[in-house]
């Protein structure tokens, strides 16, 4: 395979030993045995340079973002595989354990040869998915730099580096059955992740920055924010200052926005409260001169305070309807009960009832009222 040819002019030395690494991954060494190949392609990966977004890296089989893609399918792939090889064999010793352990514990020469097999099987899987890996973010990092930032527009519905950021949270599972030659591949990519995300930050400065001095609400902040906010950036950079003024921004906007609801809530609150105690009292006013009416004995002014459907519940008796009730206080008078109401009061429920005191003994009247009328009367001894 050839590579493409790169003016010397544009070659940054990322791209330099890009190319460099990408044809000695392709190219077969006899010499070199798999954990060499791995080793150093971990050494080169430690030492890789971040490419510049919208500054593709020129690679063979990855002249674009396409191309790139399929690269890094293939390698996945490959490791995939690798995996269920890698299972295969930890099977296969598993059942040599059990054997060994069926004959006492001292493996023969047969099992010995197996179990050297399956080790050295086991070791340059690992190796050969390793060197996989590394090709694979590679062509990550070649997809990326594809990225054209002059040619977003802000905000954004998805950040640009979205995939990017979900293929390194890929390779942590991998760690536990690869070994922690991943975990430099992952910390490698994110190393790169930061350098991207603060390259696609400081080029939406402009925009940033005006929304947050001209956002009215939190939501005209909160909704870009969003996009951004979950990558990692370089710290003390710029590039983390100009967000983390955004999130202290949105913040102190939620907070007063939600103080202002808190204000208004206890508002309406204090509101509701006036007006509940002003309809009490206007009823308690009902209430008083309904008693003064029947301590007065005059029964007919009486009804005139109780509503068309009021409903009397006693101990003696229950009456529905205003005709009714007015019955039961006539005849109440008529049998001479000697009953005196108290002048009717309010407590702090904004409960309003009267005090009875009679012949037959104490009581309580307790008053609900509907429309200006009294609609219920309940009548309990004391």
């Amino acid at each position: 395979m050839q590579a493409c040819a790169v003016p010397t002019s544009k070659m940054t030395i990322a791209t330099a030993f890009a190319v460099a690494m990408s044809l000695t991954f392709a190219t077969p060494a006899l010499a070199v045995t798999p954990k060499e190949r791995a080793d150093q392609a971990l050494s080169w990966i430690q030492t890789f340079e971040c490419p510049e977004l919208g500054a593709p890296l020129l690679l063979p089989r990855m002249q674009d973002s396409a191309q790139a893609r399929q690269v890094k399918a293939e390698n996945w792939q490959f490791v995939e595989g690798r995996e269920r090889a890698l299972q295969e064999a930890y099977r296969a010793k598993s059942v040599i354990d059990a054997e060994v352990a069926r004959d006492g514990g001292k493996p023969g020469r047969r099992l010995r040869k197996a179990y050297a097999e399956l080790d050295a099987s086991i070791a340059e899987t690992s190796s050969k998915s390793i060197n996989a890996l590394v090709q694979w973010a590679l062509a990550n990092w070649a997809e990326t730099s594809h990225i054209k930032l002059d040619e977003l527009y802000y905000p954004l519905t998805r950040h640009p580096l979205s995939n990017y950021k979900n293929d390194v949270a890929r390779l942590a599972p991998l760690k536990s059955k690869f070994g922690n030659d991943v975990g430099i591949i992952e910390q490698r990519m994110n190393h790169c992740l930061a350098d991207f995300n603060e390259q696609y930050i400081l080029s939406r400065q402009e925009d940033i920055e005006e929304i947050v001095a001209t956002a009215k609400k939190s939501s005209e902040i909160g909704g870009p924010l969003k996009f951004i906010e979950g990558y990692p950036l370089p710290p003390d950079s710029e590039a983390e200052a100009l967000v983390l003024n955004a999130q202290t921004a949105y913040r102190s906007m939620v907070i007063d926005e939600q103080r202002q609801i808190e204000l208004a809530r206890a508002r309406a609150q204090r509101d509701a409260n006036d007006q509940l105690k002003a309809q009490s009292n206007r009823n308690l006013s009902i209430a008083i001169q309904y008693v003064r009416a029947i301590n007065n004995g005059n029964l007919s002014g009486a009804s005139g305070y109780l509503s068309s459907n009021v409903f009397l519940q006693s101990p003696n008796g229950n009456a529905n309807g205003k005709n009714a009730v007015s019955r039961r206080m006539r005849s109440a008078a008529k049998e001479g009960n000697r009953a005196s109401l108290a002048k009717p009061i309010m407590n702090q429920s904004l409960q309003i009832y009267s005090n009875i005191t009679s012949n037959k003994g104490r009581g309580r009247m307790i008053f609900s009222f509907s429309g200006g009328k009294i609609s219920r009367i309940k009548l309990i001894r004391l």
